[in-house]
């Protein structure tokens, strides 16, 4: 099985975060690529007494992302490092930097900067994702599905957060009714069917009814 990390706001296509599916041998993980819409950073304002950052420099994180693109993890963090340093209003650099350590699997750094993100832009879908992807990876699963229904809060037609928080429940928590609706949900917003969310949502549906006749 698989998490979605997608989004226009970083400038690349989505990065597939894939994870073991458990028992369920007779489906097939598949790349998913999703087509996301996020909410663009609004920028952190100046505080009382603090002085004015500088003007955002386009053409040094358009390089780190191309870094990132290229899997050059190590210097894509090194180059938004240096976006931030000059300009740490937007939640873009956060969010790609954290994209790089959990592909480094380094997810406690991950974790720090994607909260940092969280706070530049509270309002944006990707960084919540982002976030709980970081969170299931430490185990904290009540705080990655947290994080998740904050995305979805934040942007009721983001779909790799419907579908991230099914992984969630289904695998994780073993909660099969919320498992089952938010699959149902991200068939619903997604271009066209997902054959393979389609066989997970069957399977559930008739393991849920299994258990419900061993109740009785």
């Amino acid at each position: 099985m698989m998490e979605i990390s997608a989004t226009k706001e970083q400038g690349m296509k989505p990065v597939i975060d894939y994870t073991r599916y458990g028992a369920r041998l007779l489906l097939l993980v598949l790349a998913l690529f999703v087509g996301a819409c996020g909410t663009t950073p609004s920028g952190v304002p100046v505080g009382e007494g603090e002085a004015p950052q500088a003007v955002f420099d386009e053409q040094a994180y358009g390089a780190a992302v191309e870094l990132l693109k290229k899997k050059k993890y190590e210097e894509s963090i090194s180059a938004f490092e240096a976006v931030v340093r000059n300009n740490s209003s937007r939640a873009g650099p956060y969010i790609n930097m954290g994209i790089a350590y959990r592909e480094l699997g380094k997810y406690d750094e991950a974790k720090k900067v994607l909260l940092i993100a969280t706070q530049a832009n509270k309002k944006s879908a990707i960084a919540f994702n982002e976030l709980g992807l970081v969170y299931r990876k430490l185990g904290e699963f009540d705080k990655a599905k947290a994080a998740y229904e904050q995305s979805i809060d934040n942007s009721s037609r983001y779909g790799p957060a419907y579908r991230n928080l099914g992984i969630l429940c289904d695998i994780y928590l073993q909660d099969f009714r919320c498992a089952i609706r938010n699959y149902e949900r991200y068939q619903g917003l997604a271009r066209s069917e997902d054959k393979t969310v389609g066989l997970w949502i069957v399977d559930l549906k008739k393991r849920s009814g299994k258990d419900k006749g061993k109740a009785q």
